[in-house]
């Protein structure tokens, strides 16, 4: 009896089993056709953010040729590559070099540079360069390393560049400085309330622990200890055809740049600073700074001796400095004073009084 049950029941046995398995097997079909759809989707979606992307590089590469050759500059490179493909660089250059075309003496070259973006984040830029690379200037070449630099640029078709990071650490200039760290940032400030007047970009920038060579005979200390700016870049800067043309439109409505903190650690002196850059309308550059400074006074004599300042206008100006310095504290060893200090005209000013010409 038990025999023949188990024989009867064979066939309804085979056919649960059997729909079992066609219910699995819809499942798994119905699953993998999806995963294969967001797959092909995803695949698709990064190709086609991937192609604006380098569609928008591409049209930059143009306006920055465009712009160097109105200044006198160009570029070379070799082997030139765009790719859409992920996860292949959007551009690849070897052998890239900035030249001036009328100072062949001029010209900064790297081996190896490539622009890549994010897998989905294809509105960011990232920047990849060798980390030994070369800048002739003057007639002297100066051999730069980059072990650890990072550099990224986020942007919008609308607004443009929108924010930029650029960090990096143990950079070295041979024979002649070592930065421990450096960290560059800007970012636009409320972008959907820009008037012409308005903040347009927030920008911060520190290096930390910059040392000389010791072949160098440095006036100060072989070290800076601390350079920090704080500065807001005031006016929209607008698209156009060419970066000068963005510029020169962004300085005829009033474009400045305020500074809201400057902080100089550079032993003896240390200085802290806000005030504000104008630039004519060939680009020269009006700083004026007012400044609260320890130890101005003997740094300005240690470069009248070494020939940097002007022995007529440090002696004026110390006379001025000197009646209004004062010690923050008794066992200062430096005096405080408060000045302003301005740049203008190829000078420089110390109580409106020309210490320099450049």
């Amino acid at each position: 009896m038990a025999l023949w049950r188990n024989i009867t029941a064979f066939p309804r046995l085979l056919k649960d089993k059997t729909v079992a398995f066609g219910q699995f097997f819809n499942r798994w079909l119905v699953g993998s056709l999806c995963l294969c759809f967001f797959v092909c989707f995803g695949f698709l979606l990064v190709i086609v953010g991937r192609y604006n992307s380098l569609a928008h590089l591409r049209r930059e590469i143009v306006r920055l040729q465009d712009s160097l050759e109105n200044s006198g500059w160009d570029i070379a490179y070799d082997n030139l590559r765009f790719n859409v493909w992920w996860p292949l660089p959007l551009l690849e250059v070897e052998n890239f070099s900035l030249y001036s075309r009328y100072e062949p003496r001029r010209a900064w070259n790297v081996e190896k540079l490539a622009v890549n973006t994010g897998t989905f984040n294809f509105h960011t830029l990232r920047l990849q360069m060798s980390p030994r690379q070369t800048v002739v200037w003057g007639g002297k070449s100066f051999n730069l390393d980059f072990p650890q630099l990072q550099m990224e640029a986020s942007f919008s078709e609308e607004l443009g560049i929108r924010q930029v990071l650029l960090s990096a650490e143990n950079l070295r200039v041979e024979n002649y400085a070592e930065i421990a760290g450096f960290k560059l940032g800007a970012q636009q400030m409320a972008p959907g309330r820009l008037k012409k007047d308005s903040p347009f970009m927030e920008i911060r920038l520190l290096a930390e622990n910059i040392r000389f060579d010791s072949s160098l005979e440095m006036p100060l200390a072989s070290a800076i200890d601390k350079l920090y700016l704080h500065a807001v870049q005031v006016g929209a800067l607008e698209t156009g055809e060419t970066y000068q043309e963005s510029i020169y439109g962004w300085l005829a409505e009033g474009g400045r740049f305020d500074i809201a903190n400057l902080v100089l650690d550079w032993k003896p002196l240390i200085m802290v600073a806000r005030g504000d850059v104008y630039f004519s309308e060939k680009l020269e550059p009006r700083l004026h700074l007012s400044t609260s400074s320890k130890a101005l006074v003997p740094v300005m004599d240690i470069l009248e001796e070494e020939q940097i300042l002007d022995r007529k206008g440090v002696f004026v100006s110390r006379i001025l400095l000197n009646n209004k310095a004062f010690k923050m504290a008794p066992e200062d060893e430096f005096s405080t004073v408060v000045t302003p200090i301005d740049y203008k005209e190829n000078k420089l000013l110390i109580e409106n009084i020309p210490v320099a010409s450049f």
